[in-house]
């Protein structure tokens, strides 16, 4: 921290004793932020809240002025966080280092879209210096070009749905010898509607007079009111309920079939 400029007027010398010559950090005074220093969304202005309620929906790094927002924009729950490391410079570059936090495993989160991001204030010495924000983890930088590569996979376990192929955030699996499912992605996909009680932890789908109501880690399923018990427990990954394969036409009444050759399920929705 920089010493005050009153404390420099009352020093003294004595006649004995040699000149002691305080100087000041030029470089710190005239910048305040040589390195990404995080801030508090409570301590920005009202344009600068703007600011930031803008454009943390967009994946990327933005700045306004000496603030600066770095998003990693949609996220399915607020299991995925954000969290500032540290900040460093190089001769031409500010690297920003940063963790990506995933959910918690067998944790339930609210089905709430949460876009994580941090702020902080950065006045870069020299305009030609670039930011790199880079993955403190993998070592890997977070934002490049938009290129996805997504190698064929040939143990994945494919799903189809009255003939579509489905794609879920959260694939399919097998687990302890069974085929584990999407509860919402697929329910949703048949036309069910799917609600999460944070509070209670209990997971409602309903679809047309069908109500079915269950927990994660516990085999009781309440059917209409009768209560069955499941050949598995569904568990939660990345913040999704997983169900066994079978759950589906047993509680739903579809027509389901397992392909073990080609590693595929075929849904077919009941008339």
């Amino acid at each position: 921290m920089l010493l005050g400029l009153s404390l420099l007027a009352s020093n003294t010398v004595s006649a004995n004793e040699q000149p002691v010559v305080i100087q000041e950090n030029i470089a710190e005074k005239k910048n305040e932020y040589l390195h990404f220093t995080p801030v508090t969304l409570e301590s920005l202005s009202e344009a600068e809240k703007a600011f930031v309620e803008h454009y943390k929906f967009e994946k990327g790094v933005h700045r306004k002025d000496t603030l600066y927002l770095i998003s990693l924009g949609e996220k399915p729950n607020p299991g995925y966080q954000l969290e500032f490391v540290k900040s460093e410079t190089t001769w031409e570059q500010e690297q920003i280092f940063v963790r990506q936090l995933l959910p918690k495993e067998g944790y339930m989160y609210p089905q709430v879209i949460h876009y994580p991001y941090i702020i902080g204030r950065l006045q870069l010495p020299s305009k030609y210096m670039t930011i790199n924000v880079i993955d403190i983890d993998s070592g890997e930088e977070i934002f490049q070009k938009e290129q996805i590569v997504q190698p064929i996979d040939n143990k994945a376990i494919k799903v189809y749905i009255n003939g579509r192929m489905q794609v879920f955030d959260q694939p399919p699996l097998l687990k302890d010898g069974r085929t584990m499912v999407p509860l919402r992605g697929i329910f949703e996909s048949l036309g069910a509607q799917v609600q999460y009680d944070e509070t209670t932890g209990m997971i409602t789908a309903t679809k047309e007079k069908l109500i079915i109501k269950l927990k994660v880690f516990s085999k009781e399923v309440n059917v209409n009111g009768q209560t069955k018990i499941i050949d598995a427990a569904p568990f939660a990954q990345n913040g999704r309920a997983l169900v066994p394969l079978r759950f589906i036409g047993e509680t739903l009444g579809e027509n389901v079939k397992w392909d073990a050759e080609q590693n595929t399920v075929y849904i077919v929705a009941r008339k």
